[in-house]
């Protein structure tokens, strides 16, 4: 279902991103540059969370769109 992706992979994001702002790879003990301290990453932005929510949103939108477009189209070949 597109919606619970979307929802899926917005707190994804967005708990990546309360990670970094409470610097959880320093915290964990994680070497600076080690693949799972790049993973969780160490920079928090606010307008990353707005992206991550136009994205999954501008995601959602389209699916829908397509989605209907293509019950539409297979009715009229029937």
């Amino acid at each position: 279902p597109p919606l619970a992706l979307a929802a899926a992979v917005l707190l994804a994001a967005c708990s990546l991103e309360v990670g970094q702002y409470f610097q959880l790879a320093r915290a964990l003990g994680l070497r600076p540059g080690s693949l799972p301290a790049i993973i969780l990453g160490s920079t928090f932005s606010p307008t990353d969370i707005l992206m991550y929510l136009l994205g999954c949103f501008t995601s959602f939108i389209l699916e829908r769109k397509l989605s209907a477009q293509k019950s539409w189209l297979a009715s009229k070949m029937h």
